[in-house]
């Protein structure tokens, strides 16, 4: 955190601690991934998952009872302008809100679905019927902050004042305005300085949500087609036996061995928003390659800075799934990149 902006920007070389290998981009982009496995795991307590079912995370707001809180949302703010300046993606997705915090974009009752889908049925509930008879309906919120339910005001005073007719879509607004603003306002406020010192914040007003998304993420869907078309082959024809086996396979993994396969041989399990063609190498872009291997007794084996599989020509079927299972399953560290 001593770092000034000037040193943030300069080349990034990552070396991991008793391990071999040459940073050609290949570790940089494997260090982006277990660092921001470690930043964003919501048992930390600093992000929470809004769902169970799409994993979409947001600041949690209870992070403030952590002395430390706005260092650590500094860093992180830093982690992602690094990301981005360096090309690398963090495996990971935001609620909308928090994207739009970023782009200076105003934040509306639509953005409150995914960051907590109760509160904004609530919301609608109350803008579309009569509230006169609901009753303890006032300008305030309960919200559990680590085992303990506080009430927030939205005004001053608003515990006393009800919701009524007539101002229940001003209470909507500020409902709003505390659950995707105010209530992590500081954390956000050092997220944002982390970013701006990397990457200045005027950079990002012309992008939309989407296109923010895809900077700090990548897409974690693959077209296994354009996956094929941006693939190349030495030592092999893209119709060879081994080849065919090989998509075929991939072709019937479920996303996570997809992903897992991925990530085995790029260090990342995401693609950029241009698809395959735009995978990240030492120098540039760089395609994904399939090189043969002469020596049958070895595993496949990747060299992620380089995007590639080195293969060699298993006799059948059987035994290329056999090796490539355990090749995935014992890939740690890196050795050769």
């Amino acid at each position: 955190m001593r770092l000034q902006r000037k040193d943030l920007r300069r080349r990034l070389m990552v070396q991991f601690h008793g391990e071999g290998g040459l940073d050609y981009g290949g570790l940089a982009r494997e260090w982006f991934y277990l660092l921001g496995i470690e930043v964003f795991d919501p048992r930390l307590g600093m992000f929470s998952y809004c769902n169970e079912q799409d994993y979409l995370l947001q600041i949690n707001p209870s992070s403030s009872a952590d002395q430390d809180h706005t260092l650590f949302f500094h860093f992180t703010g830093r982690l992602i302008g690094l990301a981005i300046l360096h090309r690398h993606f963090l495996d990971v997705t935001f609620v909308s809100s928090f994207y739009k915090q970023i782009l200076g974009q105003s934040i509306t009752l639509a953005d409150l679905q995914d960051s907590d889908p109760d509160v904004h049925r609530s919301l609608i509930w109350i803008l579309e019927n009569d509230v006169s008879e609901v009753p303890d309906l006032t300008f305030s919120t309960d919200e559990d902050e680590l085992g303990d339910i506080r009430t927030h005001e939205l005004v001053p005073g608003g515990a006393n004042k009800a919701v009524t007719e007539e101002n229940k879509f001003e209470f909507a607004k500020l409902m709003v305005e505390w659950k995707l603003i105010k209530s992590s306002s500081r954390q956000m406020c050092a997220l944002l300085t982390g970013l701006n010192e990397v990457i200045p914040i005027e950079n990002f007003r012309t992008f939309t949500v989407k296109e923010l998304r895809f900077l700090i993420s990548g897409s974690h869907e693959y077209d296994l087609e354009d996956w094929k078309r941006n693939t190349e082959y030495k030592g092999y024809e893209s119709n060879d036996q081994i080849i065919e086996w090989l998509w075929e396979i991939v072709e019937a993994w479920d996303h996570d061995n997809q992903a897992r396969f991925l990530q085995f041989c790029t260090g990342s399990s995401r693609v950029p928003i241009e698809g395959f063609q735009a995978l990240q190498g030492s120098d540039g872009p760089r395609r994904f390659c399939i090189q043969k291997l002469e020596d049958l007794t070895r595993l496949p084996s990747a060299h992620t800075c380089f995007n590639r599989l080195d293969l060699p020509e298993f006799p059948v079927r059987r035994m290329l799934e056999e090796r490539l299972a355990l090749a995935l399953k014992n890939a740690q560290g890196f050795t050769g990149d």
